[in-house]
């Protein structure tokens, strides 16, 4: 049964290609206390959605032209922190792979991962041990009805994209990148969630869908998605997707998210180039790489001092939209295993409001050197994610 305990309310359905070529659209930061509507009408823009009781507000000009004039005035308002054009964001992978015959239990994901969840040490004794509930955010294109079980975990939920329908991550006819294929993502939040739920059995769901079937999103759909994830009581937030065009709206948000106790956990990308995505790149994420499975750096990851730790990427067998198995590769099914990790951490510790420089802190304490198996990019990769050694030693 999907449970439904927290709802947003949208001014307006969010068209998606709009948000996603941003030719007129406005993101913006504003002073506590300063109601959306009246800066709307200071600029002659049309306010399109905003996030109660939280700090961040979207908007709509006529022309780009409109709204670049409302950013430079809006620059120096004292009543808005910042503002700027709204900007694409996508989760693009390694082609998926087949999907598999059988429906996948617990065992047979286990069975089939059995080698990346020893590459990560991951140790199952402890996900049968007793603790506190934790909420882990999923922000990607939501999670497929096809798989009942996983629902079962969610407590909360948002779709950003199809405003007031269920987040369902299912096809929908949809080529919003204009590549010839419809529907090129379906399936990539369930298969993250999958994931999640194997490294992390008894941590709990709130399900965003921030991207749609294509793997299109924008910088507006994920804030209001960590901006929900926060009211939800998320304590981690995964974001297995990304853009390498500059956002520097972005670090705000994540510092904001910081200051909520929120642990944001990103991918750093596939484009195999020497730079990590946004929201990966910010100094408060925690920035994710990913690895072979011999521990080498997969040929399509990113690679950046900024990042923080790896994990496989490649052949990751989890939960398919159809309510099957399938495989895929990407750095977007490495982060989820951080995530888990971070969740159980937190499970198995009775400290709630545990702050992200500290989950920063045991990530780098508690990780193995991956740079004698990667001399090319000593200091570029973070270290070999470690299950057992974080839970053990980790440090609230």
């Amino acid at each position: 049964m999907i449970k439904k305990k927290i709802v947003f309310t949208a001014l307006a359905t969010l068209v998606l290609a709009a948000a996603v070529h941003a030719d007129a659209y406005i993101i913006s930061r504003l002073k506590p206390g300063i109601n959306p509507k009246v800066i709307a009408k200071a600029y002659n823009v049309t306010l399109l959605d905003y996030i109660t009781g939280g700090p961040f507000a979207y908007f709509k000009a006529p022309t780009q032209d409109a709204a670049d004039l409302a950013e430079s005035k809006m620059a120096t308002d004292p009543r808005i922190v910042w503002a700027e054009d709204d900007a694409g964001m996508t989760s693009p992978e390694p082609q998926k792979g087949s999907t598999l015959p059988a429906v996948g239990d617990r065992k047979a994901l286990y069975d089939a991962n059995t080698e990346f969840l020893k590459q990560i040490s991951w140790d199952g004794t402890f996900a049968t041990k007793p603790g506190r509930k934790v909420l882990v955010a999923i922000l990607d294109s939501g999670l497929s009805p096809n798989q009942p079980y996983l629902w079962e975990k969610v407590d909360s939920y948002l779709n950003v994209i199809e405003n007031g329908e269920l987040p369902y991550d299912i096809p929908r006819n949809s080529d919003t990148n204009k590549d010839g294929v419809y529907d090129g993502m379906t399936g990539h939040g369930t298969m993250v969630a999958g994931v999640l739920d194997q490294i992390s059995p008894q941590s709990r769901f709130v399900i965003v869908r921030v991207a749609d079937s294509d793997g299109m999103a924008s910088a507006w759909s994920v804030i209001k998605g960590l901006a929900f994830s926060v009211k939800a009581g998320a304590e981690v937030a995964n974001v297995s997707l990304g853009t390498l065009n500059n956002i520097p709206a972005m670090s705000d948000v994540i510092e904001w998210c910081a200051s909520q106790n929120l642990t944001v956990v990103a991918a750093i990308g596939n484009n195999a180039k020497p730079l990590a995505c946004y929201p990966a790149r910010i100094s408060q994420a925690i920035c994710v790489g990913g690895l072979l499975p011999n521990s080498t750096k997969a040929p399509f990851s990113n690679w950046s001092g900024v990042c923080l730790v790896s994990a496989p990427a490649t052949g990751i067998v989890s939960q398919d939209w159809t309510g099957k198995m399938a495989n895929w590769s990407g750095t977007s099914f490495s982060t989820p295993m951080v995530s888990g990790t971070i969740a159980e951490a937190l499970r198995l510790n009775t400290t709630k409001g545990v702050a992200p420089s500290r989950m920063r802190a045991n990530i780098k304490r508690n990780g193995n050197s991956l740079d004698s198996l990667n001399p090319s990019f000593a200091g570029k990769l973070g270290s070999l994610l470690d299950f057992s050694k974080f839970i053990s030693n980790f440090r609230p």
